[in-house]
């Protein structure tokens, strides 16, 4: 097995046993204590960080091996409904219309979409914004937070969520078009920006 095949078997390895502390974590969320609900909630929020990382890692494996991703015809409203599940403690409103679609790996994307929105939920004050709009012959998906924003819109906060995103939103081709992803200032709130292109 060669090194990259070695890499991805041990990040589906991880992935599948941060799967098995579920039920402990859901025991804690369960708990009576209402500090032991708020460790759980956070260890819950902390691993679901760490598998979309994973999921990212192993989007660019299959990239990288030049597999084909099961694309296909999505409404974006479902997916900013997957996100919305993640949302807690926080005013997150919406701007999508319900029939706007677009042609995507909905699981690479979800993962996409899911780290920047826990990247906007850390970083925000109170409120976050997710928006969708024809663009391009493509849909622009922004994620808006009021938090304090970016000192310097050419510097990759996102570290390597923004760069996984990128690559696999890079991916997504439509002839001459191809997917972007990109972190800068929110001109509506203030804070930072995620913006996804798909063509």
């Amino acid at each position: 097995m060669e090194l990259p095949d070695q890499i991805a078997a041990i990040v589906h390895d991880v992935k599948n046993r941060l799967q098995l502390l579920s039920p402990a974590i859901g025991s804690l969320q369960n708990n009576d204590s209402v500090e032991v609900q708020q460790a759980g909630n956070s260890i819950a929020s902390t691993l679901d960080e760490i598998n979309h990382q994973l999921v990212l890692l192993l989007g660019i494996y299959r990239l990288d091996e030049a597999e084909l991703f099961a694309a296909e015809e999505c409404f974006v409203s479902d997916l900013f409904e997957t996100l919305l599940q993640r949302v807690h403690d926080c005013e997150c409103t919406v701007d999508c219309d319900d029939d706007l679609t677009v042609f995507c790996d909905p699981r690479l994307i979800t993962a996409v979409l899911g780290d920047a929105i826990h990247n906007a939920l850390r970083h925000c004050d109170a409120k976050v914004h997710l928006s969708a709009q024809p663009k391009e012959k493509g849909v622009l998906i922004r994620i808006d937070d009021d938090g304090d924003g970016l000192a310097d819109a050419s510097q990759s906060s996102g570290g390597l969520g923004l760069m996984l995103a990128a690559k696999i939103a890079g991916a997504h081709r439509n002839g001459e078009l191809h997917g972007q992803a990109t972190l800068k200032p929110s001109s509506l709130l203030g804070g930072g920006c995620f913006e996804l292109f798909l063509p």
